[in-house]
């Protein structure tokens, strides 16, 4: 998530039930576009949103057998900006803008390049001059820091009665009535809120209740508003907050060092996301993480459990520097390490 904290303010957050979409301008991509790949890759974003107010089945997206031919497919998973390695560098920065085309099996590229043209009728990506990076993902599905706290750090167990586990993300404050200046805890709309089944006032564990959270002994907060998921979308974020006791939170985020605590503030300055740029993470299960802006204007399908499926649009791709960035309950996963994080 963008929004970022330092030791001893939260940030300042507020959201509509339905969030709006942001711009996204290809002029600050930092890499160099040609105009055939920025056709090519606003042609198939339009394609997957258009095909998302129809109402894909969420069949053919989630339930792919290994070595499913990809033409069986109603439409490629994803599409995002991204850049290809600079000639004769080993360093792994950017050279040239080209469309990250994701794709659910490992195919060849011309082949998934064909079918997107045609199935889509995206005449861009057929264009020699089109720069195209083929990555199979698979589906995209949602799934240690698993010790309770108190205060709690942003990267811990924490979850709705009805989810198994999720991360706290950090600390926020609300800006209007009748939140105003109350102390809320920042994580995902699947995590706090089960995917919009949750109500105001639900309790939220830390520890989650896979890690042993009880109503007993483990009540952080209580849900207090969450942007709603539409199926199938467009979405833009996937976030929900819960009020909490100042006492019981702390800004800072945690990292284990030979099994003890270490906590850690971040600036409280947000940036707009680069191709190459490094990030962070401290997440619930794979700790403090460092990985490299991969793609950004990424529209991608998301397994969002329960058979339903929903669209994620202007969203970022992180690779990890070694090893994965995250695995399951740090939060959206794909099978090969690679993540999709929405845009918060």
């Amino acid at each position: 998530m963008a929004g970022l904290i330092e030791a001893d303010e939260g940030i300042a957050i507020d959201f509509a039930p339905e969030a709006s979409a942001t711009g996204f301008d290809t002029n600050d991509l930092g890499v160099p576009l040609n105009s055939a790949t920025e056709d090519a890759w606003a042609g198939l974003r339009a394609a997957l949103l258009e095909a998302a107010g129809e109402c894909v089945s969420a069949r053919s997206m989630t339930d792919l057998e290994p070595g499913a031919d990809l033409r069986q497919l109603d439409a490629v998973l994803g599409v995002g900006l991204g850049a290809t390695p600079a000639t004769g560098d080993s360093s792994g920065l950017p050279g040239n803008g080209c469309v990250m085309l994701y794709v659910p099996e490992p195919v060849a590229a011309a082949t998934a390049v064909s079918y997107a043209a045609t199935a889509h009728g995206v005449a861009a990506l057929d264009s020699p001059e089109a720069n195209v990076q083929v990555v199979p993902t698979g589906p995209i599905d949602l799934l240690a820091h698993r010790f309770r706290a108190r205060p709690a750090p942003g990267g811990v167990s924490i979850g709705h009665g009805s989810v198994g586990t999720g991360t706290l993300g950090c600390l926020c404050t609300g800006r209007s009535h009748p939140r105003y200046g109350r102390t809320l805890v920042l994580s995902n709309n699947h995590v706090l809120a089960d995917v919009n089944r949750g109500r105001q006032g639900d309790p939220v564990y830390q520890p989650g209740p896979f890690d042993g959270g009880t109503p007993q002994a483990n009540v952080l907060g209580r849900l207090e508003r969450f942007a709603t998921i539409q199926f199938p979308g467009p979405n833009y974020v996937d976030c929900a907050t819960a009020m909490v006791n100042p006492s019981d939170v702390r800004p800072e985020l945690v990292r284990l060092v030979q099994g003890a605590p270490q906590y850690f503030p971040i600036t409280p300055a947000a940036v707009p996301a680069r191709i190459g740029m490094t990030v962070g993470k401290s997440g619930r299960t794979t700790q403090l993480t460092a990985g490299r802006v991969n793609a950004v204007g990424v529209t991608h399908f998301v397994n969002m459990g329960r058979g339903q499926t929903a669209l994620f649009d202007n969203q970022i791709e992180i690779q990890g520097l070694t090893g994965n960035f995250c695995r399951g309950v740090d939060s959206t996963i794909r099978p090969d390490g690679l993540h999709i994080y929405p845009v918060c």
